[in-house]
């Protein structure tokens, strides 16, 4: 539970359909910041939307991803090497020693149709 991707939390009630009974969510991410929530469910859609998310009425960005269901939904580590950096090509933030991504990157993995797919959260 340390790592915040348990898909049946108090904190993650909103993530339930109003006619279902959550297991439509098949995984959850949460930001390192505690801000954003990502979701990903059995028809292939990844949600982002504010955490908490206590409501179904809660406003959610919903985006068609895979063919089948969405495995994984997961937020870019918060913490990453210079040299990994580099490598993956990714602007980092130096602090304190260590780069940091800001978390604006979210992979999603499909069931069946073996896709990987990178998003990149704007605001």
């Amino acid at each position: 539970w340390a790592s915040r991707t348990c898909t049946a939390t108090w904190y993650l009630q909103g993530t339930r359909s109003e006619t279902g009974d959550g297991s439509d969510v098949k995984s959850v991410d949460i930001t390192k910041d505690s801000k954003l929530l990502l979701t990903g469910d059995h028809q292939g859609n990844v949600h982002l939307c504010r955490y908490p998310c206590m409501e179904t009425k809660n406003f959610r960005r919903t985006e068609f991803a895979h063919g089948c269901g969405t495995v994984r939904v997961r937020c870019s580590p918060p913490l990453i090497s210079k040299e990994a950096a580099k490598k993956l090509k990714i602007n980092a933030i130096e602090e304190g020693g260590e780069s940091k991504i800001d978390q604006t990157f979210v992979l999603s993995i499909g069931e069946k149709d073996n896709t990987i797919i990178q998003w990149k959260i704007v605001k």
